[in-house]
């Protein structure tokens, strides 16, 4: 795991872009003490640094009716998750799904 003050971000140019990816988060409930990771779509500022996670954990699905390639794409995109730093979802300033960003950028 790692301290999102330790994340080095993917850069980012543009004053207002944020870029997202999928990132495997790390959560713990105060009152059960039990730990479990999930696959959120984490979105970055300007700087490349983690600044806010979707709420509910990702859902592997595609609108491509004609082949299984949208969720070829999808998955790949979740297996590159696993191969990062697992993140502190206790870390993160927000959460929720206020963030939009232009175009497909993972």
């Amino acid at each position: 795991m790692v301290r999102l003050s330790h994340v080095q971000g993917v850069a980012v140019s543009g004053t207002n872009m944020k870029h997202w990816n999928y990132r495997v988060l790390e959560f713990f409930d105060e009152e059960t003490h039990e730990r479990w990771r999930a696959i959120h779509v984490v979105y970055y500022d300007d700087q490349g640094m983690p600044i806010h996670y979707d709420e509910h954990p990702a859902a592997v699905s595609s609108e491509d009716l004609e082949s299984v390639n949208g969720l070829k794409a999808e998955l790949w995109s979740f297996s590159a998750a696993l191969n990062k730093s697992v993140l502190l979802g206790s870390e993160f300033p927000t959460i929720g799904s206020e963030y939009s960003v232009e175009g497909d950028a993972r």
